[in-house]
């Protein structure tokens, strides 16, 4: 059973549907998989899933720095970051499948090597839910031939401090630990070779200045404050 939507923890079907299995002596036999946006830590909840042998734990999260507050307002990163290593934790202590799930887009990319090295030294896996392509003007489309440069230096960089040590082999199942190494490997080469082959996506430059101001009066913030790295850019078009 994969439970998604929301978030997961918070829904009380959650819970029930956890009991139930509980009661009814399946708990050693179900796998349960579940996504959290790591906002969140219901003690009553993750105290029923102790019970289940096979769990498989999605952590949703875009960047280890405040991007990730921009992306997911209102979350902090110091509670998101707490939360990701009690569930790491957890998971190591149980023999549960982690993994962090990431939708890379046009302001998460540029940090998300920091993402991946954090996966290696923690053995847990990445799992891509695509790049993202709706809204198109957060699209990786959009970043200038200068900014994508520097990400995939970044990226080569982590390849070449890891790729020595794993085995080079088709990969059946990613959601397995010991293959963990060569999914962010493969999961790393994707990556640049969509930063170096798509080409850069100018038309939606206005939308995504709208995009940006709509939010920002809303939310009383700034992209640049959290990505300072993207202020020439967005200064560049128009910001």
């Amino acid at each position: 059973l994969h439970c998604l939507g929301g978030e997961t923890l918070l829904i009380p079907a959650f819970k029930k549907i956890l009991q139930a299995l509980v009661d009814a002596g399946l708990n050693k036999d179900a796998i349960i998989g579940f996504t959290t946006n790591l906002t969140v830590w219901p003690q009553e909840v993750i105290d029923v899933l102790k019970n289940f042998s096979h769990v498989h734990v999605g952590v949703s999260i875009e960047t280890l720095n405040t991007v990730n507050d921009y992306i997911r307002w209102p979350s902090k990163i110091t509670e998101v970051k707490e939360n990701l290593v009690k569930f790491i934790a957890l998971a190591n202590d149980k023999d549960w499948f982690t993994s962090l799930r990431v939708t890379p887009n046009l302001f998460s990319v540029y940090y998300i090597d920091a993402l991946y090295e954090f996966a290696f030294e923690n053995s847990v896996g990445v799992e891509s839910c695509n790049f993202i392509h709706r809204p198109s003007f957060l699209k990786i489309d959009l970043l200038p031939i200068n900014m994508r440069k520097v990400i995939i230096e970044k990226l080569q960089a982590l390849l070449n401090k890891y790729t020595n040590d794993q085995h080079q082999e088709k990969i059946i199942n990613v959601r397995q630990k010991k293959v963990v190494g060569q999914t962010l490997i493969t999961d790393i080469q994707s990556m640049i070779s969509y930063l170096q082959k798509v080409g850069v996506c100018d038309i939606e430059y206005k939308n995504l200045l709208n995009f940006i101001k709509t939010i920002e009066q809303n939310r009383g913030n700034s992209i640049i404050e959290h990505a300072p790295e993207y202020e020439k850019f967005l200064r560049d078009i128009g910001y």
